[in-house]
């Protein structure tokens, strides 16, 4: 992605001062493309940090170490019921799950534990979906840590990085209308509903934060109860 984009640059620079219509048009699409693949660029190098930490959390990037336990969270009743059935029921079904996530582009998992025990709670993920028109965040975790605020903060610290990056506006959400905890996490972060849409004949909300991301107080004094919104 460097690399072409910095081939962008040379070209955009021999076209430059251009005043045919033609080399006009192609210079704008080229600094369009120079400045997309630069704000993508950027972020995949921060998302390619080893560690984001918050006030009580840390977050990592996933990879095979974590694969026991996205066993545990793809099989809990809450990813089974909103986001679905992704059979993994052993080790390397899990080690295969993982693989493809990780090998996916466009596709970022973090892993949050609690920094008081190193426990893993939940996953923040955030990527294109072929049928939305932006990034979508999304996020589950074990229900055993639900109503504590960790869902909040660790999505609140994410979606203030990725909404930094002019590539990646709006960052949209999509839930089953009946995930009630889900829509109210979803609005806690500044989250809008924008739309219905219908995806493998299911109907699923659009939420957006085209308008303006208004975050809420500190989770510490705010508790969530997350549902899962994640990747279907």
């Amino acid at each position: 992605m460097r690399v072409f984009a910095s081939g962008l640059v040379l070209k955009k620079i021999k076209i430059a001062g251009a005043t045919d219509p033609v080399h006009r048009r192609a210079e704008k699409i080229l600094i369009f493309l120079v400045e997309f693949f630069g704000a993508n660029t950027q972020v995949s190098s921060f998302q390619m940090q080893n560690e984001i930490v918050t006030q009580r959390l840390t977050l990592h990037l996933l990879n095979f170490d974590d694969h026991d336990f996205i066993r545990r969270l793809v099989n809990t009743k809450g990813w089974i019921e909103f986001i679905g059935d992704r059979n993994v029921h052993s080790a390397d079904d899990a080690i295969a799950y993982v693989t493809k996530i990780t090998g996916t582009p466009d596709l970022f998992y973090w892993v949050v534990r609690l920094k008081d025990g190193d426990a893993p709670v939940g996953i923040i993920s955030f990527m294109k979906r072929a049928y939305l028109e932006s990034f979508d965040i999304g996020f589950a975790f074990l229900p055993e840590f639900n109503g504590h605020g960790d869902a909040y903060e660790a999505s609140r610290e994410i979606l203030s990085i990725v909404s930094q990056k002019a590539a990646y506006d709006p960052i949209l959400a999509t839930t089953i209308p009946r995930n009630a905890n889900s829509i109210k996490l979803l609005k806690k972060l500044g989250l809008q509903f924008e739309k219905q849409i219908e995806v493998d004949n299911e109907i699923l909300h659009v939420y957006s934060n085209a308008i303006k991301i208004e975050l809420s107080p500190d989770p510490e004094t705010s508790g969530d109860s997350c549902g899962n919104s994640e990747c279907r």
